[in-house]
């Protein structure tokens, strides 16, 4: 295999595989073909025609051989070989290799090193299964020398079986991917090398969770560290966490302490809390010492509001010491019931375009009439459910908001194209889902009356646009809504919309129906009822069972909670909550389930309570409070369910009214800490996480 160096890009007359062959660095020019020790031999290949197919190549003591319609003969001392028969026209189809061989042999004697590529010798045996569609196995053991053996013969159907074997284990098991990148480490195997790194970036919190220094991470080259830690994708909750990581892989090993400097240069010293770092400067004085002045720092600190980052177009190169790093998750938050203002600025971006609800007429035909959603024109903008996306950026703290185009084009002169994720009319008390890369927003109220419609926007296909799915068989605003892991969307109560014949209460039309909607099928079915009305619930999954909580019946407000286990498809109830709780959010995380505030009938709630579905006491309990106290939120688990961030509402503190406000609450801590302001104050909106690096950057690029 070719090396990195430039030395090894050879002239080689039979080199036509570019980059693909002789890649380790310990081989030379012509070293490929030249070493007579050892190697295997391809001699004198008959033409390439049908008849190839009844020839076999065999292993023969440390070497194959084209034998023609023969075996080994008797005189050959290779009794301890096994036989490796193989259909050569199979060998051809599978291999680029083999197939460029039988053109440019011309009758020559080639010789492959066996001795210099060891991985040859362990994964041949299982290519030339491949090859013969004979059963083999990929295996943790086998796997990098089978991907070599694929990548060295151009297989590009094996190369991709092995890395799509292993793109599954590194998910199951970062530490098998940051193992593998240090064994690759010097080889150039570019789609690996990818696989693993995004493996090892995405999951780089959990690869410390046990302890500050694992011992693959200790073993990995200084190159390696400084291209990880420096990496605008890595996927950490602070730097912080850069600088323990650095400092433990530094104290390892003595001779370390020589890329004290060049590793400093990771840590975004500016991304840091003004309070840390004189802390921080006690912990690690070996990397703090190099790090720029508290002065430079500030002025990198491109920040209007002193606590929301923004987009640094900055050109030199301190100002990656505050670039926030490159989101893996991102929350999408759709409508609400608010006052939305003319074109502002948010987080140092124009965005939003001030214009009305966009005109879809697919509602019209979901509920087989016109609507119009009356509004509320103001000084300062309009009141009433919204047509807006936001979309908040965790590692850069800020919120982005596009709202639909009346016309071509809006007030700011750009109008979105009609399959912008931003081309989603006015909703309020939807639910939200994102399942397999489809975001569904599900039912709720446009102004005029409930909705059976539910519309998707597909990732994978945003070409697309928003477009009207399988609909409810009920109405359903104050709508609860869940998926689980395999992908069963669940619509669980709400209110139809609809006043029915009025009892001595004078109720209306609040359900204790459920509904559920398989991924890839196209009907809702209903399925158990709740053993209560409840609309303005809250609900959420763990594994396939789906809980809900809280909620309003017209008369009541709950504290009661129900599991429903599809299997016998029955609602239980669980074990009571603190406080009544209607306008409560419902986030799972791990084994629990968090009620987030809400209502208890006299006043807004700050506190959050849990539940456990594995615990044996069958009670909630409370673990902290947000800083304001409301209801109708949105909220959803953010950096692999570490910290549960919680979006808008209504509250009662000081002056009644809709939020603007957003907030985080450490499950660790036990602290809540305040994040930046969204788009505009709303309350009822309906939130998803988006948990894809690819897809987040390219969706954030298009806003």
């Amino acid at each position: 295999m070719r090396s990195k160096t430039p030395e090894a890009e050879s002239e080689n007359q039979f080199n036509k595989r570019g980059s693909s062959v002789s890649r380790h660095h310990s081989f030379t020019v012509g070293g490929l073909f030249n070493s007579m020790q050892h190697t295997w031999k391809i001699r004198d290949p008959p033409p390439l025609s049908k008849q190839l197919s009844d020839e076999l190549l065999n292993s023969v003591c440390s070497h194959f051989v084209w034998l023609p319609k023969r075996q080994c003969s008797s005189s050959c001392k290779c009794s301890d070989v096994k036989q490796l028969p193989v259909d050569l026209s199979a060998l051809i189809h599978c291999s680029n290799y083999f197939s460029l061989l039988m053109q440019y042999v011309n009758g020559r004697v080639l010789q492959l090193p066996s001795n210099q590529l060891p991985f040859l010798e362990r994964g041949f045996q299982a290519f030339l299964s491949f090859a013969n569609d004979s059963p083999f196995k990929v295996t943790d053991g086998n796997a990098m020398d089978l991907y070599m053996t694929a990548d060295f013969f151009l297989c590009q159907e094996l190369s991709a079986k092995v890395l799509q074997f292993l793109a599954e284990r590194f998910k199951q098991d970062v530490h098998f991917a940051l193992h593998l990148l240090m064994e690759i480490d010097g080889f150039w195997l570019p789609e690996l090398e990818r696989v693993a790194m995004e493996a090892v970036l995405s999951k780089f919190t959990k690869i410390f969770e046990a302890t500050n220094s694992p011992e693959q991470w200790l073993k990995l080259s200084a190159d390696l560290v400084h291209r990880i830690l420096s990496h605008n994708a890595l996927n950490c909750q602070s730097e912080e966490q850069v600088l323990a990581a650095a400092a433990g892989w530094l104290r390892a090993n003595p001779g370390h302490q020589r890329a004290a400097a060049r590793l400093s240069e990771c840590v975004r010293f500016g991304l840091l809390e003004p309070g840390q770092r004189a802390r921080l400067s006690m912990s690690y004085p070996d990397l703090m010492r190099w790090s720029p002045p508290p002065w430079s720092v500030a002025m990198l600190n491109n920040s209007a509001t002193g606590k929301s980052r923004t987009r640094h177009s900055g050109g030199g190169a301190n100002s990656v010491n505050s670039r926030p790093r490159e989101p893996h998750e991102i929350v999408l938050v759709f409508g609400g019931w608010g006052q939305r203002p003319a074109p502002i600025a948010v987080a140092g971006r124009v965005a939003a375009e001030a214009t009305n609800q966009s005109a879809h007429d697919a509602d019209n035909a979901a509920n087989q009439q016109q609507q119009q959603v009356p509004q509320v024109q103001t000084a300062t903008g309009t009141t009433g459910p919204q047509a807006a996306c936001q979309v908040y950026n965790p590692r850069a703290d800020c919120w982005l908001l596009r709202c639909p185009n009346s016309g071509s084009r809006s007030r700011t002169g750009h109008g979105l194209p009609s399959n912008h994720i931003g081309q989603l009319g006015a909703r309020v008390y939807s639910g939200c889902l994102l399942v397999d890369g489809v975001i569904y927003v599900i039912g709720g109220y446009d102004g005029q009356q409930a909705l059976r419609a539910v519309w998707r926007y597909s990732l994978r296909q945003p070409e697309l646009g928003w477009h009207i799915g399988s609909c409810l068989t009920h109405k359903r605003y104050y709508v609860s809504c869940a998926a689980t892991e395999t992908g069963a969307m669940y619509a669980i109560g709400g209110h139809s919309g609809e006043v029915v014949a009025q009892d001595q209460r004078g109720l209306t039309a609040r359900l204790s129906s459920v509904e559920r909607l398989q991924a890839g099928e196209s009907v809702w079915i209903e399925v158990a009822s709740l053993h209560v009305v409840r609309s303005d619930a809250g609900a959420a999954a763990i594994g396939e069972r789906v809980f809900v909580a809280g909620g309003f019946d017209g008369q009541r407000y709950h504290d009661t909670a129900e599991l429903y286990d599809p299997d016998v498809d029955q609602w239980t109830l669980i074990g009571r909550m603190c406080h009544p709780r209607s306008g409560v959010a419902l986030v799972a995380i791990g084994d629990a389930v968090y009620a987030v505030g809400g209502n208890d009938g006299e006043k807004r709630l700050r506190s959050i309570e849990k539940y456990r579905l594995s615990g044996l006491d069958n009670e909630w309990v409370e673990v902290g409070q947000m800083l304001q106290a409301k209801s109708n939120l949105s909220a959803v688990a953010l950096d692999g369910g570490t910290r549960i961030l919680s979006i808008g509402g209504w509250s009662d503190d000081g002056q009644p009214g809709v939020l603007a406000t957003s907030e985080t609450f450490c499950l660790c801590s036990g602290a809540s800490k305040r994040t930046a302001n969204c788009g505009f104050a709303a309350s009822a909106t309906s939130a998803c996480v988006l948990r894809d690096h690819q897809t987040a950057q390219w969706l954030l690029q298009q806003l």
